[in-house]
């Protein structure tokens, strides 16, 4: 017997009769419609991929800039670094969950910027960040910064101007020394305070470099809720980024509404960039 229930479109189910009772074939016939339209959606939902990021494509952008040879605002060498990364990040729906994994290498281009500098860190096409800072006598500091983050086909770019209190060259070389800046757009706001906790040898290429160690804790309101915490070890003589330990725990809404989690480390391979 073929068994056909109103309101459920074309799902129809053939059992023997007597077999089941009447409100028994209901039940199974309902959960045939759910589970098929459940395959449905599935499949018409974007897979979730990614495709490394390559240092080639870093180069072939960077070389498209004619003014970007040469050496930075800050004294630091304009070019393509690479840096060894291990790390992922994750985003969960409630019905669907990802992992992007990051092992690997990683990029971070320097190229002048309207004040000062701008360094782009990008580990897959589907994820990159981007921080431009002032540099005197234009002023110092954090400017803007940007974050990007792709997730099952969706993609999104969250950009912020920044205001803060950078202190001098000599006293980011003390230990002590606390700083603040503010970041938002029209629907967040990243607010980081960061503390100069050490001045250490971070090895590279086989050699130790002296660097300056900071911390930051950042607090993210708004369409992305959550928080930060950072740990840079830059090159004392220019800024040159060493090392950097980032975990990231936020809520994000939106597009996809998620939970999203990052945790990563880079190590600088060689204090020459490519050009």
């Amino acid at each position: 017997m073929c068994s056909s229930i109103p309101n459920t479109g074309s799902c129809r189910i053939c059992l023997s009769v007597g077999t089941v009772s009447r409100g028994r074939v209901i039940v199974l016939v309902a959960a045939a419609c759910v589970i098929g339209g459940g395959l449905v959606a599935w499949k018409q939902f974007p897979r979730d991929e990614t495709a490394r990021a390559t240092k080639g494509e870093a180069l072939e952008r960077f070389r498209q800039r004619a003014e970007a040879a040469g050496e930075g605002p800050g004294g630091a060498a304009l070019g393509v670094y690479g840096y060894r990364t291990r790390g992922s990040e994750s985003a969960d729906t409630g019905l669907l969950d990802s992992t992007h994994e990051y092992d690997g290498l990683s990029t971070i281009t320097l190229t002048r910027a309207r004040c000062g500098v701008r360094e782009r860190w990008q580990v897959l096409a589907s994820r990159w960040g981007e921080a431009r800072f002032c540099v005197p006598p234009n002023g110092t500091g954090l400017r803007s910064i940007a974050e990007f983050h792709e997730f099952f086909g969706r993609g999104g770019e969250d950009s912020f101007e920044c205001r803060g209190n950078t202190p001098s060259k000599r006293l980011l070389r003390t230990v002590g020394t606390r700083f603040s800046s503010r970041c938002r757009n029209e629907r967040s706001t990243a607010e980081s305070h960061s503390k100069v906790v050490g001045v250490d040898e971070v090895v590279v290429g086989g050699d130790p470099v002296t660097a300056i160690h900071t911390t930051t804790n950042v607090e993210l309101e708004g369409d992305v809720e959550g928080g930060t915490t950072r740990d840079d070890w830059r090159r004392r003589s220019d800024g040159l980024l060493l090392r950097r330990v980032v975990e990231t725990d936020a809520k994000r809404s939106g597009a996809i509404d998620a939970d999203y989690e990052e945790r990563y480390t880079i190590q600088l391979a060689s204090v020459t960039p490519e050009r």
